[in-house]
């Protein structure tokens, strides 16, 4: 019984191979090279995947060649299986007549399906790809879900790469791309750029000497719209900079000189009763001195803190502080 199943299921196979070749022969034609299962599903499952994939190939009026016939046509030639370099896929396509190749990938637990549709051919593997889950969903369900994201993979491959716009702070940083955990990064050049990416997940880093350096995980859409990311480096051995506190102290400091001299210069010359005749008072407060001192200080103080956070700011765009002078004194600023 399970033997008739499978002859039947390698027929309906073979059918909608050989539709997918008659019903489109103007379009480029896709060999599938490899199909992967991982999680707990049948193995028969393979058999589905195939059939939706060729579906979705009819959809957009390309050519497919299921695995089944890659494999038979290529069995006499052991070192092509599995192989997806550029010089066996240029191989496999000479054989079977293909000039496109698709692998697929499939993870269930139970019934929810995390697929990834990949079209290769490059000497960095996937050129394009289309992801997609269904958290609860039938055979059926997924085996459309398969057929319309590979219609949409193969329709779409002339707008497929999407520019990816990074920035780093400092400027200047080294930017590199990888595909994810266990891929070697690849340099994009120095930050800001701009770089074409397939739609997929990607970890970016940013290297700067004298920086810590900085990764982000981001995901290029399948939207086809471009996307901006900016990485900001922290100085190696801490991330307060060169001056630490010591610029948040000088501009405490000033702040507080500058609000008592302006005290002391209010209460210069009062009486230091607070009565009703207070003109007799026997003694007043001489405070001019002590308040043009402490202004003079906080003035100091000020200029000591807008320096270096202007000498931090300059190299990381970070804060700033300025002083101003007003009619009773001076004002500081700390911009951020």
């Amino acid at each position: 019984m399970r033997f008739a199943g499978c002859l039947v299921l390698s027929c309906l196979v073979a059918a909608a191979s050989a539709r997918a070749h008659a019903d489109n022969d103007t379009g480029d034609t896709y060999a599938i090279v490899s199909i992967q299962i991982a999680g707990d599903a049948d193995p028969a499952l393979r058999g589905q995947i195939e059939s939706a994939i060729l579906r979705g190939l009819r959809k957009a009026k390309m050519n497919g060649v299921a695995q089944s016939e890659v494999q038979q046509a290529t069995r006499g030639k052991p070192e092509l299986a599995g192989c997806v370099t550029t010089a066996c896929l240029d191989k496999i396509g000479a054989i079977v007549g293909a000039n496109q190749f698709l692998s697929a990938r499939v993870e269930t637990r139970g019934a929810a399906f995390t697929v990834l549709l990949e079209v290769l051919g490059s000497d960095r593997g996937a050129r394009a790809r289309r992801e997609a889950s269904c958290p609860v969903c039938t055979l059926t369900e997924l085996a459309e879900l398969i057929s319309e994201r590979t219609r949409e993979l193969v329709s779409d491959q002339e707008t497929e790469s999407i520019e990816l716009a990074v920035t780093s702070r400092p400027a200047g940083a080294e930017i590199f791309v990888s595909e994810g955990a266990g891929k070697p990064p690849r340099s994009l050049g120095r930050a800001p750029l701009k770089a074409s990416l397939p739609a997929g997940s990607y970890i970016v880093e940013a290297r700067l000497d004298g920086h810590v350096a900085a990764r982000q995980s981001v995901r290029v859409g399948d939207s086809g719209e471009s996307q901006a990311l900016e990485l900001v480096l922290l100085p190696e051995g801490g991330s307060a900079g060169p001056y630490k506190w010591a610029k948040w102290g000088a501009a405490g400091g000033a702040a507080a000189a500058l609000a008592a001299g302006t005290t002391l210069l209010i209460l210069d010359g009062n009486g230091t009763c607070d009565v009703a005749g207070r003109d007799n008072c026997p003694r007043i407060y001489a405070t001019a001195g002590a308040g043009v001192a402490a202004l003079i200080g906080g003035i100091v103080l000020g200029g000591a803190s807008g320096w270096m956070f202007w000498r931090e700011g300059n190299a990381e765009g970070g804060a700033h502080a300025a002083i101003r002078p007003t009619g009773t004194g001076a004002e500081l600023t700390i911009a951020f």
